[in-house]
């Protein structure tokens, strides 16, 4: 009896790779591909920090006309397009997010629009190109060519490059007011592409893909946890999932309480990494100045516009409550960080219960996020500003709630204390 030779390396190393292929990739059902339309239909609006008028056009419009300039700078498929993040997970599954309440009354499930360009030419010089091509769309699809001389200005909220021997992407984050931006991320290579397994599906936009109708032909989706059934399955029971958390950077503490509030469960290997996110939360934002200014950024970003849960506590109170008792449990935290975080929620419940005459949780406002958020560093420097009103201005203004809405529910109310 003759025995077999092994195959060769190549040819093993060849098969690996297909099978890690096929274990991260996955096509659209039928359902799935109708939400993504429904995504690629929705009104986005970019709004001027500086009183321009607002820019409002469908996703699939920008989409379009970003695949169609992508082609003019690349050969093949070297720069593809995708949809991740919340959006992806959405489509994935419906039941993803815990629902926000945007100025025209939609109902979305996601916080952010966001496109993924993946350049596998890896050609250095090729971002300028592509950074001026994202900004042609929008006055494109604005159908006004003067707004692209103030596009960059006027209508970007932040704009970031990382250009290192492991990380060379870039991220454009088009301003809005309620917090639903378009963040369009131009990656050559990126160690973490996720934190958690809910977060990793990359939804494949070709042209066929973004025309109106439906095609007969499946949609790809993958995803970068490795393994897009386990993933899918962590999406649909609400689980707290992910491969090496020891890589997750400072923001990934912040993402785990948001699912926390949002309803998801981790499993035990993820619960217990709590404490080395909370750690590397405070290496990346070591001052107390850098840990604000990333908390109101992500306040900013992901809880604008909420309404509060079934519970009656505004998801941003929650959130902040969460995340302070994850930090107060971990050895080496600074209590100043622990009191940054507690005066937040403070003030944050305060202006919730301000909001709504009635004594329950109200809706929050881009400038109110900002107020509250920012009203801590500001009495730092200054001690003479608070977010609460004065005795006597504050009982007058009890006077004028009871007199239009009868007596108030009972409040408990928490002294903001500053830092020093």
């Amino acid at each position: 009896m003759t025995m077999m030779s092994p195959p060769p390396p190549a040819a093993a190393a060849a098969a690996q790779q297909s099978s890690e292929a096929a274990m991260k990739n996955g096509f659209l059902t039928i359902e799935q591909d109708a939400r993504l339309h429904s995504v690629l239909d929705t009104v986005v609006s970019v709004d001027s920090q500086y009183g321009y008028a607002s820019v409002r056009f469908t996703l699939r419009e920008y989409l379009r006309a970003l695949r169609r300039r992508l082609n003019s700078v690349s050969d093949g498929d070297k720069l593809r397009l995708k949809l991740n993040g919340g959006a992806a997970a959405y489509v994935i599954h419906s039941g993803f997010g815990a629902g926000r309440e945007l100025g025209d009354c939609r109902s979305v499930a996601f916080n952010d629009f966001d496109v993924v360009i993946e350049d596998c030419g890896d050609e250095d010089g090729r971002w300028e190109a592509v950074r001026e091509l994202i900004f042609d769309c929008l006055a494109e699809v604005a159908v006004a060519p003067s707004l692209r001389s103030i596009v960059w200005d006027a209508y970007v909220s932040s704009m970031v490059r990382v250009w290192s021997d492991e990380d060379r992407w870039a991220l454009v984050c088009f301003t809005n007011a309620l917090g639903q931006n378009l963040e369009v991320k131009y990656v050559v290579r990126i160690k973490r592409q996720y934190q958690f397994s809910v977060d990793s599906f990359h939804i494949h936009l070709h042209e066929r893909t973004l025309a109106s109708a439906l095609s007969p032909l499946p949609t790809l989706v993958e995803s970068v946890y490795g393994n897009y059934e386990e993933a899918y399955t962590h999406l649909k029971q609400k689980l707290i999932v992910t491969h090496r958390p020891e890589e997750i950077r400072g923001g990934g503490l912040l993402r785990y309480c948001q699912l926390l509030v949002n309803g998801f469960t981790p499993v035990l290997s993820t619960r217990r990494c709590e404490p080395y996110m909370c750690v590397r939360f405070l290496i990346d934002y070591p001052t107390l100045d850098k840990q604000q200014r990333r908390l109101m950024d992500y306040i900013g970003r992901h809880f604008v516009g909420e309404a509060a849960h079934t519970s009656g506590l505004p998801p941003i109170c929650e959130w902040l409550c969460r995340l302070k008792s994850i930090m107060s449990v971990v050895p080496g935290t600074s209590p100043y960080t622990v009191n940054l975080v507690s005066e937040m929620a403070h003030a944050a419940c305060y202006v919730a219960a301000a909001n709504s005459p009635n004594g329950g949780a109200g809706r929050f406002s881009s400038n109110q996020v900002t107020t509250y958020a920012g009203g801590h560093r500001y009495q730092q420097q200054h001690q003479t500003t608070s977010l609460r009103p004065s005795p006597a201005n504050h009982t007058q203004q009890q006077q004028q709630q009871q007199q239009q809405h009868g007596a108030p529910q009972h409040r408990h109310r928490v002294p903001f204390r500053s830092v020093t």
